[in-house]
């Protein structure tokens, strides 16, 4: 399944926190200075761009990073990757800065490591930084292509209600699972999507965000929606996974798959590994924050802590490990949901306690 593929990759992106750890060199928020938005874009560099910046591709339409230690990874169409080495903590700042200045500064999200943002055309860019060995990574992709979208009109997905947007892409349609992308969305019309779903009867065991959503309804049919841009947001519903009495109903030649103590049907679709796997990683998280708010409420960090630090990257090693044991391609919609909502708890205890720290 890629889409879990994708997701699991968060646990990466969560520990470049950690990583900023091993500087120890202060814990104060930095705020970049507004500027306006330019007309134009490479057109705004004052001089000539040097031989180790893009002249053509994604690259073009951001600012080029003023250094000699530039590795660009990919430049295309659709998606441009870069990493800058020997970097300081002020050029990421100033980079910054420069890029909202070419406009990226729509639904933009700024910490002392990172800072994404949209521009008016809804292309996204994610900058890091890494204070421990001086890196900054920039990732900027374009906006997928949307077209004119027609609704499915099956049992389940009238369980939905319809969407205003007439643009769109589906990516599955079956009477078990829709998955679909919805184009003029802003934040207003996501919020109102998801208040007529609740009016729907999506509205058991519910979680809500200011990006996300995710609940059943009385019959077990699971929603998530998600907002994956400034004006697009994803939709998936699928029904509930069969239960044991027609599961049963199979013909006896059939091979069996499943295992024979399976009572509750999403549940017990969750391979052993899989539980445990998550029920660790979100135990991680929790070590990991209480160790970073005894780093910011310490003046100085320990040989002790240091010691601490050390043993989580070797846990975060294992994780990507065991990661790759279970990345089989067979994760069910069981462990799928699982681990979104598993991720959900993660982010929100992240976000909670970053408030503390920034």
């Amino acid at each position: 399944m890629t889409k879990i593929t994708f997701r699991i990759s968060s646990i990466v992106f969560s520990l470049l926190i950690i990583l900023n750890l091993s500087a120890c060199q202060g814990n104060t928020k930095v705020e970049a200075t507004e500027s306006p938005v330019p007309t134009q874009t490479q057109e705004n560099t004052a001089t000539p761009l040097p031989d180790n910046w893009v002249s053509t591709g994604l690259g073009t339409i951001i600012p080029y990073p003023e250094s000699d230690n530039i590795e660009i990874s990919e430049d295309n169409a659709e998606y441009f990757s870069a990493t800058i080495s020997n970097y300081e903590q002020s050029q990421f700042d100033k980079y910054v800065s420069m890029c909202k200045s070419y406009g990226f500064n729509i639904d933009s999200d700024y910490s002392t490591w990172y800072y994404t943002a949209f521009n008016s055309n809804d292309f996204n860019i994610d900058i890091f930084y890494n204070d421990s060995n001086k890196e900054m990574s920039i990732d900027l992709s374009a906006p997928p292509e949307l077209d004119t979208i027609y609704w499915p009109n099956n049992e389940m997905v009238k369980r939905l209600p319809v969407p205003q947007a007439t643009t769109g892409y589906i990516e599955c349609d079956s009477s078990t699972r829709l998955e679909a992308y919805l184009g003029e969305s802003s934040k207003a019309v996501f919020n109102d999507y998801i208040n007529k779903c609740m009016e729907n009867g999506f509205t058991v065991d519910y979680y809500r965000d200011e990006a996300t959503f995710s609940a059943y309804d009385e019959e077990g049919y699971y929603l998530r929606l998600e907002r994956i841009s400034s004006a697009i947001f994803s939709i998936i519903i699928h029904a509930p996974e069969e239960d044991e009495t027609t599961s049963s109903q199979a013909p006896t030649s059939s091979p069996i798959t499943t295992s024979e103590e399976h009572t509750e049907p999403i549940k017990d679709s969750v391979r052993e590994e899989v539980k445990e796997f998550l029920e660790s990683y979100e135990a991680f998280y929790d070590e990991y924050i209480e160790f970073m708010d005894k780093y910011y409420t310490t003046d100085n960090a320990s040989l002790t802590m240091l010691a601490d630090y050390s043993k989580m990257l070797i846990k975060y090693e294992d994780f990507n490990k065991k990661y790759d044991e279970l990345d089989d391609g067979t994760f069910t919609e069981a462990e799928e949901k699982l681990y979104i909502d598993t991720q959900l708890r993660v982010n929100n205890k992240l976000l909670k306690a970053m408030e503390n720290w920034n």
